[in-house]
């Protein structure tokens, strides 16, 4: 070997993170134009999103759930992964409030009770699971909104006490307010 220290960083120069929000904001800032995430849309399709656009999504989230009262709330999130998933979780986890992540292959009976049994008050879902949680959800005493994402319509939801909010709108609604 020609120079092993060539791959030496010195304790000094690495830079120390104690939550995934510092990260996202470091990549952020360092790599704003760099793929964060990818994901399938549709059959042939794909979408990607930069750094500069999930710290974006992130903060304007995190902003909306204060500006609604979710300070301090717990939070479930409820549905496939995806990059609209990351930005909530991260939204929550940032010192918002506390994140309470639901298996989307419970029966309804289960998420009835993770979801009282952690007093939620807002679910983040996915259309698609939605058609599971829509079966649950008349029967939750502490749910009271729901977040969609990844959807193009607020879908009905019978029997339901809970606030139904598209995710894509309460981000713009708060990038727009910041804007002020």
């Amino acid at each position: 070997m020609k120079n092993p220290d060539r791959f030496y960083i010195k304790p000094e120069d690495v830079e120390y993170f104690s939550t995934l929000y510092q990260i996202l904001c470091h990549a952020a800032k360092h790599y704003p134009d760099k793929a964060a995430y990818r994901q399938i849309e549709g059959r042939n399709a794909e979408a990607s999103f930069t750094f500069a656009e999930v710290a974006e999504n992130t903060n304007a989230l995190r902003a909306a759930l204060i500006e609604k009262g979710m300070a301090g709330k717990h939070m479930a999130l409820f549905g496939e992964t995806s990059a609209q998933w990351i930005s909530s979780y991260l939204a929550v986890v940032s010192g918002v409030g506390v994140c309470v992540p639901i298996d989307r292959e419970l029966p309804p009976e289960t998420i009835i009770r993770q979801l009282d049994f952690a007093e939620t008050e807002l679910v983040f879902c996915s259309a698609k699971g939605l058609r599971k949680l829509r079966l649950a959800l008349p029967e939750c005493k502490t749910v009271k909104t729901v977040v969609v994402m990844r959807s193009d319509s607020v879908p009905e939801l019978e029997n339901c006490s809970a606030d139904v909010i598209l995710l894509d709108e309460l981000i713009e609604s708060a990038k727009e307010f910041a804007k002020i």
